[in-house]
C-alpha cells in the first residue's frame, strides 16, 4: 500500500509507500513495511530517519504531479494555507494519485482567527490575539494583487488565509470528486490553561510554537503585504507574546481535519 503527505497517518500497511514530513518519522517506525516519502519545497529534512523513510524536493503548486496516477493508498497534508496557488487544483492531484476504490486524503488546515468562549479574546477589542487573524487576511489580500508594491490594496488575495472560515477546503475536496467525505473541526487551545490535563499540554506546545515561531511566519506577508517595517513587526508581536501569557485570557484557533476516498470507478 502507500501512502503520501505534503506539509510546510493514519492505518495499517503491509506494505506501503508513504510520502509526509513532520511526523513521517513516526509513521515509518509503526509501520516499518510501509515505504515513507517526505516531500518539501525546500532541504531541511533530518538526516537521521528510518530505512523505510526517505525525502524528496518538490512543489505541490507544480501539476501534475510526478507521481503516477493511482500511487499512493493514503495522502496527508497539513498547514499548506498562504502557500497554495489554486485549492481545487491541489485537490484534483491528490485526487488523482491514490488508488480507485481505496485511496483517501486527508487534510489538515487551521482557522487564523483566535477566539475564546468566555469573553477574554474577541474580534474587535483591539488585542493583539483578536488582530492576528483579520491581519493574516488583510496582509494576503494586499499582496495578491501581484504588483510588488508592499500596503497596496487587491480585490482578493492569490493564496487566501481564511479557508477554513470559508469552507475552501470541503468545496475543493467535493470538487476534485471524493466520496464519503468526512469534516471535523477542533479547537486547539493557544496557552496551557485547562483543567483537562491532554489540552492544557497541547496549549503549552501550541504556545511555545507560537512564540517560538510567529516572526517567521509573519514576517514577510506583513512588511511585503501590510507595508509594516521589521520593528513595527517586532512591536506586534511583544504585545502577542504579552497576551499569551497572561493567564485570565483562554485563546484557541479552530484546526478543521477533513478526509474522503477515491470511488472505484473514477
Amino acid at each position: 500500500m502507500s501512502l503520501l503527505t505534503w506539509e510546510f497517518q493514519e492505518g495499517d500497511y503491509d506494505d506501503d509507500r508513504d510520502s509526509s514530513l513532520g511526523e513521517d518519522e513516526d509513521f515509518a517506525d509503526a509501520f516499518p513495511k510501509c515505504e515513507v516519502i517526505g516531500t518539501d519545497i525546500s532541504p531541511t529534512q533530518p538526516s537521521w530517519v528510518p530505512g523505510n523513510l526517505r525525502f524528496e524536493m518538490d512543489d505541490f503548486n507544480l501539476t501534475p504531479w510526478t507521481f503516477a496516477p493511482g500511487t499512493f493508498d493514503f495522502v496527508h497534508m497539513r498547514y499548506l494555507c498562504g502557500a497554495v496557488l489554486d485549492w481545487d487544483a491541489v485537490y484534483a492531484e491528490a485526487f488523482r494519485a491514490v488508488r480507485p476504490g481505496t485511496g483517501w486524503v486527508e487534510a489538515l488546515e487551521p482557522a487564523l482567527r483566535i477566539r475564546s468562549d468566555d469573553g477574554t479574546v474577541c474580534e474587535g477589542d483591539g488585542s493583539a490575539l483578536a488582530a492576528w487573524g483579520p491581519l493574516f487576511e488583510e496582509g494576503a489580500r494586499r499582496y495578491g494583487n501581484g504588483s510588488g508594491v508592499p500596503g497596496s490594496a487587491d480585490s482578493g488575495p492569490s493564496r487566501p488565509m481564511n479557508i477554513v472560515e470559508d469552507g475552501t477546503l470541503e468545496r475543493a475536496f467535493r470538487r476534485a470528486g471524493f466520496v464519503d467525505v468526512a469534516t471535523q473541526t477542533l479547537k486547539c487551545p493557544l496557552t496551557p490553561k485547562s483543567d483537562d490535563p491532554h489540552l492544557s499540554e497541547v496549549g503549552l506546545y501550541a504556545q511555545s510554537t507560537m512564540e517560538e515561531g510567529m516572526e517567521g511566519f509573519l514576517l514577510y506577508l506583513f512588511t511585503q503585504g501590510l507595508g509594516w517595517t521589521h520593528e513595527q513587526v517586532i512591536l506586534y508581536l511583544s504585545r502577542v507574546r504579552k497576551e499569551l501569557r497572561d493567564r485570565r485570557k483562554s485563546p484557541y484557533a479552530l484546526v478543521q481535519v477533513i478526509y474522503g476516498r477515491r470511488p472505484e470507478d473514477s
